[in-house]
């Protein structure tokens, strides 16, 4: 399997293939090339790539329905999830951390 069929594959979602190409590209894989799970430096790509692609998902639209497909908000809060596990896998600091305090709930203060 080329990078982009197995990039395809692990999202399972549609994506233009040049989104796809741009994902693999910016993490230094070649879209046409082969994939080879045994080398590191392939898994690292694909895994890169599959977290790049995570983040394009999340940064479109918040609610995307299209037949029996269907973004929501607690899809986004998942997938934002899973792109924090491919990124800590190989010890890339993921930008979207942010140390600061949050709020959780306000029902205490009122």
């Amino acid at each position: 399997m080329t990078n982009r069929e197995v990039l395809k594959a692990k999202i399972a979602q549609p994506v233009p293939e040049g989104t796809i190409d741009l994902v693999l590209i910016e993490q230094g894989v070649l879209p046409d090339n082969q994939f080879d799970p045994s080398l590191e430096d392939d898994r690292k790509g694909m895994d890169l790539a599959q977290a790049g692609l995570i983040f394009w998902f999340c940064t479109n639209r918040k609610s995307v329905k299209e037949l029996d497909f269907q973004f929501t908000q607690h899809d986004i809060d998942d997938l934002l999830k899973i792109r924090r596990v491919l990124l800590n896998r190989w010890g890339v600091p993921d930008e979207l951390d942010t140390d600061s305090p949050t709020i959780e709930s306000v029902s205490d203060l009122w």
